[in-house]
C-alpha cells in the first residue's frame, strides 16, 4: 500500500515511528535499518537521558517493557543501560541489540540518508532544560527536527540552535486553539497532531497561521492515505511492513 501512496505523495511525507516498531525493537538501529530499506526517507525517535547524563533512544520511564533491566532510565548510568539486551523482547533474532545513543544514531541515520524527528522526552525524573538543551547541542549543524509535548524543552534547543526546526506535539485531548497560539509563541514550524483530531478543518486551520502539520500514529493504510489526501504535511507509522516496501 504504501508503494502507492509513496508515489502518490511522495516520500517526503512518510514517517517510520520509532524506526517501525511493527518490524524491529523500536528506537534500535536495526529499527532505523529496516526502515531505510522498505523504502522511508523519515524516522522518528525518542530521546531521555540517562543519570549520567548520557542522551539515549528510548521512550519509556521504566526499562522492563524494552530491556532486560528493571527500574527507571534516569537512574540508571550509561555504562549500565549499554549492558542490556534491547532486541530479545521483541524476537530471538535481535538479541544483542543495545540501547542506542544519540550520537550513534545520528551516524547511522547518516549512513542511511534518514531524516529524523527527535523527540525530547521529558518523562518521569527528566529535566526539561537540560534534555532540550543536550539534544540541541548534538544536532546542531544536521538536518534533523526537534518534537516534543513539552514547550520548556523546545524552548532550551531553541536557545541553543534556533535554527533546528521545531515541532510541537498534541493530542491525548480535544482539540484547542490554543495549541496554535503555543507553537507559535515558541517560534515552532508546526504541530504534531494525534491523527483522530485531525479533520480537513483543522488542516486547513493550521495551514493559514503559517504552521505545519503532522500526524500521529496511523497504521491503517486507508486512514494513512485520507490524511494524506486531506494536506497533511507527514504522517507517522509504526506498520512500516503495512505502509512500506
Amino acid at each position: 500500500m504504501i508503494k502507492s501512496l509513496i508515489q502518490k505523495y511522495g516520500e517526503n511525507r512518510l514517517i517510520a515511528h520509532r524506526g517501525g516498531a511493527n518490524v524491529a525493537p523500536e528506537n534500535t538501529l536495526p529499527a532505523f535499518r529496516e526502515a531505510a530499506r522498505r523504502g522511508f526517507r523519515w524516522v522518528e525517535c525518542d530521546v531521555a537521558c540517562t543519570a549520567d547524563g548520557i542522551s539515549v533512544l528510548f521512550h519509556d520511564d521504566t526499562l522492563e517493557r524494552t530491556t532486560n533491566g528493571h527500574g527507571h532510565l534516569h537512574l540508571i548510568q550509561y555504562r549500565d543501560l549499554v549492558r542490556l539486551d534491547a532486541g530479545r523482547w521483541f524476537h530471538p533474532r535481535f538479541t544483542t541489540t543495545r540501547v542506542p545513543t544519540l550520537a550513534e544514531a545520528l551516524e547511522e541515520w547518516h549512513r542511511l540518508n534518514l531524516i529524523a524527528l527527535v523527540e525530547l522526552k521529558v518523562g518521569a525524573g527528566q529535566d526539561p532544560e537540560q534534555l532540550g538543551s543536550q539534544v540541541a547541542r548534538t544536532l546542531v549543524g544536521s538536518h534533523h527536527r526537534l518534537i516534543s509535548f513539552s514547550s520548556e524543552a523546545l524552548d532550551a534547543a531553541k536557545k541553543i540552535a534556533p535554527d533546528i526546526p521545531r515541532l510541537l506535539v498534541v493530542g491525548d485531548a480535544p482539540w484547542t486553539d490554543a495549541w496554535i497560539h503555543q507553537a507559535r509563541r515558541l517560534g515552532a514550524i508546526g504541530l504534531d497532531v494525534e491523527h483522530i483530531l485531525i479533520t480537513p478543518e483543522l488542516i486547513d486551520k493550521i495551514h493559514n497561521s503559517g504552521l505545519e502539520i503532522l500526524c500521529w500514529t496511523v497504521n491503517d493504510p486507508h486512514r494513512a492515505d485520507q490524511l494524506l489526501a486531506w494536506g497533511v504535511d507527514g504522517v507517522t507509522t509504526d506498520g512500516i511492513d503495512l505502509l512500506g516496501n
